[in-house]
């Protein structure tokens, strides 16, 4: 009894609109079907730009900002670190000059 259900759902929901989606060369049209195309995705790169070069762009130039940022706060603490040792007296100011 359940696979006579099985074999008419499948031939009502699978097997009978594919062959109604069918023309007379063997080619598909593109009819009314139950499945809508999917909403236009806010995420993708050509949502925004156009082009998806422009997120490239936009990437490149977030990923050098951050590493520029990153490098100027490492020099910023060495300096101070140098700074101290001198004051300490540790290091002479040719050395930290040398160093710096």
């Amino acid at each position: 009894m359940e696979a006579r259900r099985l074999r008419e759902w499948c031939y009502f929901n699978i097997i009978a609109p594919g062959l109604l989606a069918l023309d007379g060369n063997n080619s598909t049209y593109r009819g009314p079907t139950c499945h809508a195309p999917p909403a236009p995705n806010p995420l993708q790169a050509d949502y925004y730009t156009g082009t998806p070069l422009g997120v490239l762009v936009m990437l490149t130039f977030v990923i050098a900002a951050t590493l520029g940022v990153l490098l100027l706060l490492r020099r910023r603490r060495r300096r101070l670190a140098l700074e101290r040792q001198l004051r300490s007296g540790t290091i002479t100011p040719e050395e930290r000059d040398r160093l710096g």
